[in-house]
């Protein structure tokens, strides 16, 4: 049996000094032997330095001016030594068996593998979700034909994900425009290989209250929108680079989730007083979005009465329906149990599909 290909897992931190520690141990504790650990700290001002410092030769250590996220990946990986490069949050971690798992299901002619992740607090306490609810027939060709028809397909944040080196040198230097890392290897992965999928969670997603996505104010849903948008465009840039069609216009009309945010905040700016805007045309753009959605039936029907129901609910009410959508930790106990449930079944049914 041949070994196994290397990996290694670099670590982008600013200020998370409270986390880092955790997070190196658990790269440090992966069981597959060819493993390596790069810590690139990004002008931490807290204690990051003298965290990361502990380890000693452990890891190998980059101190670097905050020149931001997609700057301190892209320093890290050019100092790695094996061809499959995981981007590790420094307030996530990584099971013990990630490296090993990623390495066994690699095959020549794959650009990224991503996985599921488990989602703990602060402290560390497990929260019993687990993200993304991929598809079950989530195959290669199906990710790339979503990407072509909406401009996104089901992937996880940055440390769900593990990538091919032929990606990174061939995106290389990876546009950055504001963004994270994770957002531009993800759009144009599917471009240059396959996007093989594991149903299963191989890494503990932080949710402490400050992560990037966290909350869900105007500001924040108004900026979401934009990301979007701009995201969209950089997927046209990566397309016309290796010759294909796609119009970011259209996939923005096509994708329900972008539409779902839209009326949310329109929502929440009616609900803080910031003026009322008509919901009925975001209401429709949505619905004709999930119509013709390639999301499950039951999905689509669910969320196509989410929205209903959130149209025409006072403002009132309407925080309470839209926690209930984004927020599992505040969803009643109930519906966040059906919600694992249905999570459960659609990756034990994905099984059969994870090896791409």
């Amino acid at each position: 049996m041949s070994e196994l290909p290397g990996v290694s897992i670099v670590i982008p931190n600013y200020n998370y000094a409270r986390y880092i520690g955790a997070t190196i141990e658990s790269a440090l504790a992966q069981d597959h032997p060819r493993t390596e650990v790069i810590v690139v700290d990004d002008g931490s001002t807290d204690d990051s330095q003298g965290v990361i410092a502990s380890f000693g030769d452990r890891v190998r250590a980059i101190y670097q001016a905050n020149q931001g996220h997609v700057a301190a990946c892209t320093n890290g990986w050019h100092c790695a030594r094996h061809d499959i490069i995981i981007f590790l949050d420094s307030d996530d971690m990584l099971m013990p068996d990630a490296a090993a798992t990623v390495a066994r299901a690699w095959r020549p002619g794959i650009s990224k593998i991503q996985w599921c992740l488990s989602v703990i607090d602060s402290s560390g306490r497990q929260l019993g979700h687990v993200f993304p609810k991929y598809p079950s027939a989530l195959d290669p060709e199906t990710v790339r034909r979503e990407l072509l028809r909406i401009g996104n397909y089901p992937c996880p944040p940055t440390s769900g994900n593990a990538y091919a080196r032929d990606l990174l040198e061939a995106l290389d230097p990876v546009e950055d425009g504001g963004c994270w890392m994770d957002s531009r290897l993800n759009s144009a992965a599917p471009l240059f290989g396959d996007v093989v999928t594991l149903h299963r969670p191989l890494s503990w997603y932080r949710n402490h209250g400050a992560n990037a996505w966290a909350g869900l104010s105007v500001q924040q849903l108004a900026d979401r929108i934009e990301f979007t948008r701009r995201h969209r465009e950089y997927v046209a840039r990566c397309c016309t680079r290796r010759g294909i069609s796609f119009d970011s216009a259209r996939a923005l009309q096509r994708d329900f989730w972008h539409h779902q945010d839209r009326l949310v905040l329109a929502k929440l700016r009616a609900a803080a007083g910031e003026g009322r805007t008509s919901v009925r045309p975001l209401l429709r753009d949505m619905l004709g979005a999930t119509l013709i959605s390639t999301e499950p039936l039951w999905q689509r029907l669910a969320v196509a009465s989410w929205a209903t129901l959130l149209a025409a609910a006072p403002p009132r009410w309407s925080r309470d329906l839209i926690d209930a959508r984004y927020e599992p930790a505040r969803r009643p106990h109930w519906l966040q149990k059906l919600a694992e449930h249905i999570g459960q079944r659609r990756r034990s049914r994905g099984k059969g599909h994870s090896a791409g």
